[in-house]
């Protein structure tokens, strides 16, 4: 099955791919600074890198546990075939929008 990407997965990533480079920089911004002061700047990098992405990580896996638990991204509002989020009137469509597939089991396909 071929993975199709739409506008809006591909500005997803790149945007991610910017807030990532942003928060190296930053950690290596930090290390600059700490080295000019006579500490060790390795060091520092990687405690700026773990300290700053641990509660980021916490809050995400807290988030994603709640959306799963309320039912926020149920097996009912996505395709079946591929995954596709289907929002407003997609999820009363007989067939899913990306991937044209049948979102019923009594439909043919």
């Amino acid at each position: 099955m071929a993975v199709m990407f739409d506008t809006w997965h591909v500005i997803h990533w790149i945007l991610l791919a910017l807030l990532v480079v942003l928060y190296v920089l930053s950690c290596i911004r930090v290390a600059s600074r700490m080295g000019a002061i006579g500490k060790n700047p390795a060091l520092w990098f990687l405690i700026t890198l773990f300290l700053t992405f641990l509660p980021a990580l916490i809050v995400l896996r807290r988030r994603s546990a709640a959306a799963t638990a309320t039912g926020m991204f149920s097996e009912a509002e996505r395709c079946r075939h591929c995954s596709e989020v289907l929002t407003g009137s997609d999820a009363y469509a007989d067939r899913c929008p990306a991937c044209k597939m049948p979102l019923h089991d009594g439909d043919a396909a």
